[in-house]
């Protein structure tokens, strides 16, 4: 599972990278509590950023690749 300043560094990432940015109190709460899924953060990034707006196939493909990324390096430095 991803640790609070891991998910604050992905989440980061992706409003550098690909314009999804929360909002701080949004950003704490994942941290504290992120859900251990790709497809569960995902899907919670989704649902804060866009309510109820469709979201473009390739935006969520790059973020579940984001997060796939994140949790990998994070179970590789738990190891």
């Amino acid at each position: 599972m991803l640790s609070p300043e891991q998910v604050r560094e992905l989440l980061q990432a992706m409003c550098d990278e690909l314009g999804v940015c929360l909002s701080g109190g949004h950003v704490e709460r994942l941290a504290a509590r992120p859900p251990e899924s790709v497809e569960a953060f995902v899907d919670e990034v989704v649902r804060i950023e866009w309510e109820d707006a469709g979201l473009e196939n390739g935006l969520r493909s790059e973020m579940e690749a984001m997060v796939s990324n994140a949790m990998a390096r994070a179970l590789a430095q738990a190891s």
